[in-house]
């Protein structure tokens, strides 16, 4: 029988579990795919939108060479979350029976492997928020005493950026957040030759939508060809405003609060609006594990997956029960997103 800290045991656990979706992930990276190696390149697209030339039916078409592409190549950094068992919880399963250890000491583990899931989860939320609101993610390194190690910035180049400065914001009167909606749709549509579907806004902006007076007058008027605004809640921290057909855009309002590791901060900042088209990748890279072989040496293996967990005892006296994942929310055409401040 195989221990309960046999890495497959652990990592059945994840594979059972029905995990909680990140909304910001599902809305906007819900194509996941996997890496074999750490390393990814990425292609970058800058659209030009070109017409077609006219041409002789005889010599043919007009050669065109690939243009708005830029590749990049990024290594995928690693998160991961370890527990220290205790000498008590070691001694339990040296002296008590498999079986009965086993059925005590499961939930036990599983409460382990949860909190970590839930303490990964919150990075790529994190994660996720940052390459949408400002197009570069920060990666900084930590060794396993806590301290700060390695620090590098993975930088999609996003532009299409805006803050609204005063007698311009949704809360103030005059103020039209519907025509400002669809100029950063045509913004987005002209540099990326793609329509953004989506709109996720933070409450305060939610607010000042729902409530703007030319908002309010324009859609009892204008319902059939503008769309309709009837919120409905989701799940905890979002709710589904409605749809603006003739932007074609579905509006969220959205919000958590998770702990960086010195405060709680909010996902998104005070205001903020993010428009996107809601069909790039997630992509999960491999983690490479030292498995201890029968003749107590040790060699590498690769695993892809959501969550690798694994197991393994220092010194003969100190159990370490770990979970590690590789990510990297990846953006097709940086320049199909768009992001701004509406209110101060």
């Amino acid at each position: 029988m195989a221990s309960i800290y046999d890495r497959k045991t652990l990592m059945g656990v994840y594979e059972q579990w029905n995990r909680p979706s990140n909304f910001l992930k599902r809305i906007f990276f819900g194509n996941t795919i996997t890496s074999q190696t750490p390393n990814i390149e990425f292609d970058f697209k800058k659209h030009k939108k070109k017409a077609a030339a006219f041409i002789s039916p005889i010599l043919g078409g007009v050669i065109q060479t690939k243009e708005g592409f830029s590749v990049k190549e990024y290594k995928m950094p690693v998160v991961g979350e370890t527990y220290i068992l205790s000498a008590e919880d070691e001694a339990f399963e040296r002296r008590a029976g498999q079986q009965v250890y086993e059925q005590k000491m499961m939930p036990k583990i599983a409460g382990y492997l949860e909190e970590h899931d839930n303490a990964i989860s919150r990075k790529e939320i994190l994660t996720c928020a940052e390459l949408l609101t400002t197009g570069t993610i920060t990666v900084q390194e930590k060794n396993t005493s806590g301290e700060d190690g390695n620090l590098w910035n993975i930088d999609f180049g996003l532009t299409n950026t805006e803050t609204l400065g005063a007698g311009l914001m949704w809360n103030e009167e005059g103020t039209n957040p519907i025509a400002d909606l669809k100029r950063w749709r045509t913004t987005v549509s002209n540099a990326s030759g793609i329509a953004p579907r989506i709109c996720v806004l933070e409450p305060e902006a939610a607010s000042a939508f729902v409530n703007n007076e030319n908002v309010k007058d324009m859609l009892d008027t204008r319902r059939i060809t503008l769309g309709q605004i009837d919120p409905t809640v989701l799940e905890a921290g979002v709710t589904y405003l409605g749809t603006l057909t003739s932007l074609g855009l579905e509006m969220y309002e959205y919000q958590e609060q998770v702990h960086d590791g010195t405060k709680d901060v909010d996902i998104l900042p005070k205001g903020t609006l993010i428009m996107g088209p809601g069909s790039d990748k997630w992509v999960v890279g491999p983690i490479a594990l030292e498995i201890g072989d029968k003749k107590g040496g040790a060699e590498p293996e690769i695993i892809t997956a959501e969550r690798v967990a694994h197991s393994w005892v220092e010194n003969n006296k100190v159990r370490n029960l770990e979970t590690m994942a590789r990510f990297l929310p990846l953006v097709g055409d940086i320049s199909a997103y768009f992001t701004a401040t509406v209110i101060s």
